[in-house]
């Protein structure tokens, strides 16, 4: 994986383009746990404790070639709102994707309703969007 800086501008909008964005070439998303645990001292996972950080990895769910699922409560003791989002960034999701797939749990191939917990799994949105 590639930890340099990301380009907000290349960040999905919309599932089906991130769901396009996993399955390209690009290297400066996290695929894995590995490719999370990479970016483990860097801002803003180097605010999170170790506890905290672990949770946030084990509770990543996996597919299409990134995440498609989390939940981010661990992220909530020590990270603004602000930084979470740019946790999400680091796999290729942007704000307004983030915050219309909050409340979203993975759950088989869609989602259903859990809190602290953000879904990219379906093909299209089971969500609200602008």
């Amino acid at each position: 994986m590639n930890t340099t800086t990301i380009d907000k501008a290349k960040l999905a909008k919309g599932i089906p383009e991130y769901h396009q964005l996993l399955a390209s070439d690009a290297d400066w998303i996290a695929r894995c746990a590995d490719d999370v645990r990479q970016l483990r001292n860097t801002p803003p996972f180097s605010k999170v404790s170790d506890k905290d950080f672990e949770a946030f990895v084990s509770g990543l769910v996996f597919g299409r070639g990134g995440i498609v699922g989390a939940t981010y409560k661990p992220l909530m003791n020590e990270l603004t709102i602000s930084e979470i989002y740019d946790v999400f960034a680091h796999f290729g999701i942007s704000v307004d994707l983030a915050t219309r797939s909050l409340e979203y749990k993975a759950t088989g191939s869609g989602c259903s309703f859990d809190f602290w917990s953000i879904c990219l799994n379906e093909t299209k949105e089971p969500f609200p969007t602008k």
